[in-house]
């Protein structure tokens, strides 16, 4: 809605402004005076009956006269549309962020599933093969036979093992048994130590416990940014530090291999995931690549 202009001219620009904005606004237009440079500010605008007229941005110029501030000039752009589109898209992006968390939590739940059967149900079937092939080997006098028994039994340890590594990937039983810093040394034997990579570990909570969400985030991202330094960083060495300070946790991955590229770090769908993760705990994650290598810095609230 627009009001008549022998409404609006003539009238203090303060009628104009909700009673709760005119006080920052004031204080823009004071601080063009006192120092002649322009300045901006966005607000609703008001009708003097409280109707809401819509979103302007505003531009406040200073008028000079030998030297000093005379007047100021306000230039008013009506930029409601833009603002609903805004709102729009601020609420579109809370509702994937539910949809992302819901979806996150069940895909957790569907891993520990699927974790523990294979290490409940298919471990053992497994073991018993493995039993049967031991009593096999007791009562076989054949050397041929017996060879090729072994063969088998040897062939059933490696798919245990293999079994195992999977189901710990996919849900490590030592977070929910033993803590964090048990589940990292165990990420990285299992992924640095295969790949011939140094890694030093150092873990600090002061005494603070984690929450599960928080200990498995912690977990997921070290997850995801080891895979990563493996794959494509050609480095020979990686740091992890987890500490407390100021309340957040935060949790430090560096590594001096080629360093990741903006256009690698925009387009990875891990690394997209490991930031939606940390932005779903209320947290932040930055990923800086240098010739030197790549850090990745994660702050997480210790009380969500």
């Amino acid at each position: 809605p627009q009001l008549p202009i022998e409404q609006v001219v003539g009238q203090p620009y303060e009628l104009f402004i909700p009673p709760h904005d005119r006080a920052r606004v004031r204080s823009i237009i004071d601080s063009v005076f006192a120092t002649g440079e322009a300045a901006g500010y966005d607000t609703e605008a008001r009708a003097p009956d409280g109707s809401v007229l819509g979103w302007y941005a505003c531009r406040v110029g200073p008028i000079m006269v030998e030297g000093a501030v005379e007047s100021v000039v306000i230039i008013a752009s009506n930029i409601t549309e833009r603002r609903q589109i805004e709102e729009e898209l601020r609420h579109s992006r809370a509702q994937l962020r539910r949809l992302t968390a819901r979806q996150q939590t069940a895909l957790e739940e569907e891993r520990r599933h699927i974790a523990r059967e294979l290490h409940d149900e298919l471990g053992q079937l497994l073991t018993a093969l493995k039993i049967d092939l031991a009593w096999l080997e007791a009562r076989l006098g054949e050397p041929a036979l017996l060879d090729r028994t072994t063969a088998m039994t040897e062939i059933v340890s490696a798919t245990m093992s293999t079994i195992r590594r999977i189901s710990t990937r996919l849900r490590p039983q030592l977070l929910d048994d033993l803590g964090p810093r048990a589940a990292l040394d165990w990420l990285t034997q299992e992924i640095c130590e295969r790949a011939g990579i140094s890694c030093a570990l150092r873990f600090d909570l002061a005494g603070h416990a984690l929450s599960e969400d928080c200990a498995l985030t912690v977990f997921r991202i070290c997850q995801e940014a080891l895979t990563n330094v493996v794959r494509h960083a050609e480095a020979s060495h990686v740091s992890i530090e987890v500490k407390v300070e100021q309340a957040q946790l935060e949790l430090s991955i560096c590594d001096n291999g080629i360093g990741i590229s903006d256009g690698q770090r925009d387009s990875s769908l891990g690394l997209l995931g490991l930031q939606e993760r940390v932005h779903m705990l209320g947290g932040q994650v930055t990923i800086t690549g240098t010739a030197q290598g790549t850090v990745v810095r994660s702050l997480l609230p210790l009380d969500r």
